[in-house]
């Protein structure tokens, strides 16, 4: 009697160890990685948006400025485009990310915040091998659950911050390119 009551006392505490990881890993994919991916979400938005207004401020005073003074090469259409470029990828980046945004829904947490679970199954009736073995399904789909929002959240991220990069080199190589031409015109 006394090696049954040890096996299930050690199948218990086995059982127990898989259910503090399993919720340590169902609180990291339910809330911490939502969290971030939101946080860099807000962010990708703001450079966006920071890009768009300089490429509007930059379009609006030095390509005045440059077209009405010499006349335009095939070069000069060339970074043209590239730097009009700049506005239409951060504007794709910030669609993209206002999508992501506008489609979330909240986070369902079927087991809330289990904080006093070795509580309950010290008071309940139910055997701890069924109680934490049905914790163990629950955490698992739960997990599963939220693996998938995740992924699609971070494929979005991906692309948000590609369009982001992309657009801040176009308009770096558009308007240091505006730079050095009129810096060049004006030392003639």
């Amino acid at each position: 009697m006394a090696e049954n009551e040890i096996e299930v006392i050690s199948k218990n505490k086995e059982l127990m160890f898989l259910v503090d990881k399993g919720y340590s890993q169902y609180q990291e994919v339910g809330i911490e990685i939502p969290k971030n991916q939101y946080g860099l979400m807000k962010t990708y938005l703001w450079a966006a948006v920071a890009i768009v207004g300089a490429n509007v401020w930059y379009y609006k005073f030095f390509l005045k400025s440059a077209v009405e003074i010499r006349t335009v090469s095939l070069l000069d259409l060339f970074i043209l485009l590239i730097g009009l470029t700049s506005p239409i990828l951060a504007c794709i980046a910030f669609v993209l990310g206002i999508d992501t945004l506008r489609g979330r829904s909240p986070n369902s947490f079927p087991l809330g915040q289990l904080t006093s679970w070795k509580d309950y199954i010290q008071s309940s009736e139910v055997s701890a091998e069924i109680f934490y073995t049905s914790l163990l399904d629950t955490l698992s789909e739960s997990i599963d659950r939220h693996r998938k929002p995740n992924e699609f959240r971070g494929k979005r991220l991906r692309n948000m911050s590609r369009l982001v990069i992309a657009s801040a080199i176009c308009g770096f190589v558009s308007g240091l390119y505006h730079v050095f031409v009129s810096i060049e015109f004006n030392l003639m």
